[in-house]
């Protein structure tokens, strides 16, 4: 009787085994598009930081999406819009970009961590950082947006 258990569990081991072997092959090849998706979204995202693009910036984020920062202020959409078309030279970015990026995409919903390396000048003088951001980003009529999003200022660069 223990031998038959023993046989039965194995076998059902086996099957899990087997399953769970061919779903990472589906899942990433279904999530390679998005994946690229996303990534191609980054680098507008960068061109727009970049340009201080507030138009091309609003069309990359949901109506509600807000920011967290290291802090803890909450500041929505319409404010870091806001923000960036007052002040279009509050501060000038001769480098803006991502590093280590990595996309976690759970169906229509994808969870991004980076670093965002920014250097260039503002009123307060110039600045170098390395920012450690977390991004959630869901697809929306056929277009990733992004709904929130965490900075915390890491080490300079």
């Amino acid at each position: 009787m223990q031998r038959q258990i023993a046989i039965t569990l194995g076998m059902a081991l086996n099957v899990l085994l087997l399953a769970g072997a061919s779903t990472p092959a589906y899942a990433q090849a279904a999530q390679s598009k998005a994946e690229q998706e996303i990534k191609q979204r980054a680098v507008d995202y960068e061109k727009a930081m970049l340009n201080r693009d507030a138009d091309a910036l609003a069309a990359m984020m949901a109506d509600d999406m807000f920011i967290s920062d290291g802090n803890g202020n909450l500041i929505p959409k319409s404010r870091f819009i806001e923000n960036v078309k007052a002040n279009p030279n509050q501060g000038k970015y001769d480098d803006y970009h991502f590093e280590e990026m990595v996309i976690h995409v759970y169906g229509d919903t994808a969870v991004l961590n980076l670093i965002i390396v920014s250097k260039g000048s503002s009123k307060n003088g110039a600045f170098n950082t390395r920012t450690r951001s977390t991004s959630m980003v869901v697809k929306k009529q056929g277009r990733w947006q992004i709904v929130a999003f965490h900075n915390s200022v890491s080490k300079p660069a």
